[in-house]
């Protein structure tokens, strides 16, 4: 995993897989904060919604354990708390990702959260709702997403245009929320 921009304004997670023939990683999956957006509701009935990448920068950090390491990206406005944890464990193939977000004002309710996530691969048909998969067979990659906390709808986002996945959580009105899934290539 790495992040696509090392400045305050661009930490989006890209999700890479190490192949056998190159020298360079193969960059699979990408989410981009242009594209997460966070929907309020206001105490007066009001809807806002706003891109992630709008939101500014209050902390950012990497807590290291003896077999983790944790990247945390937090984004403050008057509306909400929004915090991006990306968790890697040593000899583990999958990374943990964990979005926080709380309501700042108590008139304030949370709606939705949607990413999308764009991928090199072509969505594989499951059985299983918790659990999505694509696959690059030029590439002779796959990589998976399990859902393992708050269960969201998933849509390929077009049908001209399958390697991106619409991901919409539904918060009902809630004042905090956490959303939690895994991520392997």
């Amino acid at each position: 995993i790495r992040e696509d921009g090392g400045y305050i304004g661009r930490h989006n997670p890209i999700f890479l897989a190490k192949l056998n023939n190159s020298y360079f990683p193969y960059p699979f999956f990408h989410f981009n904060n242009d594209e997460i957006t966070v929907e309020v509701r206001e105490g007066n009935g009001n809807i806002a919604l706003f891109d992630l990448s709008e939101i500014p920068v209050k902390d950012m950090h990497i807590e290291n354990g003896t077999s983790f390491a944790s990247i945390y990206v937090t984004r403050v406005n008057q509306f909400f708390n929004f915090t991006q944890k990306v968790t890697i464990y040593q000899g583990i193939r999958f990374i943990n990702m964990t979005e926080t977000i709380e309501s700042n004002l108590p008139e304030v309710t949370l709606n939705t959260v949607r990413f999308i996530l764009h991928t090199k691969g072509l969505p594989v048909d499951g059985e299983n709702a918790t659990v999505v998969g694509y696959l690059d067979k030029n590439m002779k990659v796959a990589g998976q997403l399990i859902f393992t906390e708050g269960q969201p709808e998933t849509n390929v986002l077009t049908n001209e245009n399958p390697s991106c996945l619409d991901i919409l959580y539904n918060l009902n009105g809630k004042s905090a929320a956490e959303l939690k899934f895994s991520i392997g290539v």
